[in-house]
């Protein structure tokens, strides 16, 4: 009944921002006539080009998926999978790319639908299941099976094919903007109940992109985090 109650909740809440959305536009055609529906080609921005961030790869996963994944760092160092979250993609994480480049074989991957990685049509193609899938493949693709730190947020679905009875006794790091509007304040205080190892960093001012507003005060975390671990 709960879960019930919460997908209701969360399809009217799609429903009302969506309303406002279409209302937005119609407000813009109606202003600025219907050349605002017309597609504008871009340039493709020269810091993603940057080789300060390292080099760009491909990985070919089952199901004729291709994930983009932007590498740096010794080969001999231990991997560092930096996975990005909704509507996010590996740039994101560049002021973590530069930071711990030295130390780690630090890897940033586009998941799929994002990006230049591959984008299957169908919501069936982006399960938790077959987003787990995807990074399991890529540790092993890039010839890891344990990586240092796998920094995972994303937006779930409340159906998703997910065991929620599992043990989580890996030690984990969460680092939480206090001022999250995307995310209630509850979710790090829920998981510390189901994760006993996890270690839990409010960064205060912070917002949902905590990695990209507070980055010096991220990477400090981080790297203290690791050192004990």
């Amino acid at each position: 009944m709960t879960q019930l109650m919460a997908t209701i909740k969360l399809w009217i809440t799609a429903m009302f921002l969506g309303c406002l959305v279409i209302l937005s536009l119609l407000k813009r055609c109606f202003t600025k006539g219907f050349q605002v529906l017309k597609y504008k080609k871009r340039e493709r921005p020269p810091c993603l080009d940057d080789l300060c961030y390292g080099t760009h790869r491909f990985l070919h996963l089952k199901e004729n998926v291709k994930i983009h994944y932007i590498i740096s760092g010794p080969e001999d160092k231990p991997l560092m999978l930096l996975v990005h979250g909704f509507p996010e993609f590996w740039y994101s994480w560049r002021h973590q790319i530069l930071e711990f480049q030295k130390d780690y074989r630090v890897v940033a991957i586009d998941q799929r639908g994002y990006s230049e990685s591959s984008k299957p049509e169908g919501i069936e193609h982006y399960t938790m299941t077959k987003l787990m899938s995807d990074l399991s493949q890529v540790i092993q693709g890039l010839g890891a099976f344990t990586p240092a730190i796998n920094y995972y947020r994303a937006l779930l679905q409340l159906n998703s094919a997910v065991d929620h009875d599992l043990e989580y006794t890996m030690p984990t790091l969460l680092i939480w903007g206090e001022e999250d509007s995307a995310l209630d304040m509850i979710i790090p205080k829920t998981i510390q109940e189901l994760a006993p190892k996890i270690t839990v960093k409010i960064i205060k001012g912070a917002n949902h992109f905590v990695q990209n507003y507070a980055p010096e005060e991220v990477n400090k975390i981080m790297r203290d985090w690791l050192k004990e671990e």
